[in-house]
């Protein structure tokens, strides 16, 4: 499962991964190896802590989470104010109650699942990842510096380095699944995909004969969205063509921007909830029940994310 950046969505890949979960439920099915970008690492870092046979739990544990989060603030202002975090701090807004909740919320908790999360290093410039053998300690770290965003909190230290969202260089590190399973002794068409993405999945169509140039220029910021999306699937299809991409699911509507990322009423969350289980169970019930239209759709698609063993 390669869980891409939520920062404007969190509990819509929540419930997509739900709406997932439930499924494997009923046909006694479970993920070996996940992968997380800023918000995606937390859902990820949630699904590996719980075992095979502990799936319900699992959902209602996401359940929970994302409903408690929206209960508090996790940003406050500096002391000095909006002005004084511009100027004087690391970041406009001090995240340590957002921090102090992950804390709260995972202590005690373990990996038990093969996990990569991905962060930037602002030193460096590199795009780091790190896996379940960090310590808890040092995970809550990681796990802070994925909700760490450029200019709006500070970076987190570790290591003598400074990090913040992997976001920054990619939004989702489908590599990373796929080389986890190869380090793990899988061949590439035994190796199965499901993402959750950060935008649609396709694209609408375009009548160049009834737009004007405000339509063109609206359908190329379509077009970069939906590839700046899809980048990180297709840059793993195209490297690694015999894998199985499975599911890979997205918002069916346009997402709200959010001012400040993971600030959610308890009805946006209860509503991005619910849209994201909706669109995992239709993707789901497509593929199942309609696997010959599915598949000409994909030999169609603009990424052309096919299946490479039919039968799987």
């Amino acid at each position: 499962m390669a869980l891409a950046d939520a920062t404007d969505f969190g509990p819509y890949q929540a419930g997509a991964l739900i709406g997932i979960l439930k499924h494997q439920l009923k046909i006694g099915e479970s993920y070996a190896v996940i992968t997380g970008v800023a918000v995606g690492a937390i859902n990820g870092y949630i699904l590996s802590t719980f075992e095979s046979y502990a799936i319900e739990d699992c959902i209602e544990f996401l359940k929970e989470f994302w409903f408690d989060l929206a209960k508090i603030e996790p940003y406050k202002l500096w002391k000095g104010g909006f002005v004084y975090g511009f100027f004087f701090e690391r970041g406009i807004y001090d995240i340590s109650p957002m921090e102090n909740y992950l804390i709260e919320k995972f202590e005690g908790r373990t990996v038990v699942q093969h996990l990569t999360i991905a962060v930037t290093n602002i030193l460096t410039g590199a795009f780091t990842t790190f896996t379940e053998h960090l310590g808890h300690d040092d995970m809550m770290k990681i796990l802070q510096a994925s909700i760490s965003f450029s200019g709006v909190s500070p970076a987190i230290e570790f290591n003598d380095e400074l990090f913040f969202s992997g976001n920054a260089i990619y939004e989702n590190d489908v590599m990373a699944a796929i080389n986890h399973c190869e380090a793990l002794g899988y061949d590439e068409p035994d190796i199965v995909i499901d993402s959750i993405v950060g935008g649609s999945t396709e694209l609408a169509s375009f009548h160049p004969h009834v737009e004007n140039s405000f339509g063109v220029m609206r359908r190329a910021s379509e077009l970069w969205k939906f590839y700046d999306t899809m980048h990180g699937v297709m840059r793993a299809k195209n490297g690694h063509p015999k894998v199985n991409f499975r599911y890979v699911i997205g918002p069916s509507f346009n997402m709200p921007s959010k001012f400040l990322p993971l600030q959610y009423t308890l009805t946006e969350t209860k509503q991005l909830m619910d849209h994201g289980e909706r669109d995992a169970s239709r993707a789901i019930v497509n593929l199942l029940n309609y696997p010959e239209e599915e598949l000409n759709r994909r030999l169609t698609h603009p990424t052309t994310i096919k299946y490479y063993n039919q039968e799987r």
